[in-house]
């Protein structure tokens, strides 16, 4: 769910830079730091904004931006997005979950997508879809 922490910014540094797609589960320093290292990525998933840090130095090669709005944190601003829109010269593709139609700043984001021609998806996956699968477990007790 989190980066490891300080101890791994070695192999980030090396990992970074060939990675084409990244998904993290929450926007934090410890992020920040990994995207930092991806200078070609193409795509980034983020599953819940962070309230307090923006969205700097995000990859020029980004071409598909997603984001999530949780229930159990709602986002009080999509301002670090449309920030973020404007820093990214090949973004063609903004996704979110249907959550995030209802939020006050959605026809700010759908305005600035069609300024600058980019897609706006609003069919991205919740983070976690539950199913009515039923498991049964067996285990033999002692």
């Amino acid at each position: 769910r989190d980066l490891p922490g300080t101890p791994w910014k070695e192999i980030y540094a090396k990992i970074g830079p060939g990675l084409r797609s990244l998904r993290v589960m929450v926007h934090t320093i410890a992020s920040q730091a990994l995207i930092k290292h991806c200078h070609g990525l193409e795509e980034l998933v983020m599953y819940q904004l962070s309230h307090l840090m923006t969205l700097t130095e995000l990859p020029k090669t980004l071409q598909h931006l997603s984001f999530r709005s949780p229930p159990w944190v709602p986002t009080p601003s999509l301002d670090v997005i449309l920030k973020a829109i404007d820093t990214l010269p090949q973004l063609r593709v903004v996704s979110c979950d249907t959550r995030t139609t209802s939020h006050a700043d959605f026809i700010d984001l759908r305005e600035k997508c069609q300024q600058r021609k980019v897609v706006l998806l609003t069919d991205a996956l919740p983070i976690w879809i539950v199913s009515n699968v039923s498991v049964s477990i067996v285990a033999d007790l002692p």
